[in-house]
């Protein structure tokens, strides 16, 4: 799976791609993410041009899960600024469900 959108901690995600032979610092890792994000918006805007909405539909989904590293169910809790992801989870599971 994609670790980062699966809520695992950052330290989580170096370990499980780090290994003997290399190491993958937390800046690499948060680099990746955010270019993934920008494809992603790039990619739906390119699906809008061309009319695919349901695929812009599609791919913004996934851009706001990897922006904020999320599973679907809280991307609109993640979304408030200075919410952390874990307290996003814990709201969420309080019955919080958006903002």
């Amino acid at each position: 799976g994609i670790h980062q959108c699966d809520e695992k901690p950052l330290p989580d995600v170096i370990e499980t791609f780090s290994g003997d032979e290399r190491k993958i610092d937390a800046g690499s890792v948060q680099q990746l993410q955010e270019n993934a994000s920008i494809l992603a918006s790039i990619s739906a805007i390119m699906c809008e041009k061309l009319r695919w909405e349901d695929m812009a539909v599609l791919i913004n989904k996934f851009q706001n899960r990897v922006s904020f590293g999320v599973h679907a169910d809280i991307v609109a809790l993640a979304e408030i600024p200075s919410l952390k992801t874990f307290r996003a989870r814990i709201l969420y599971k309080a019955g919080i469900q958006s903002p």
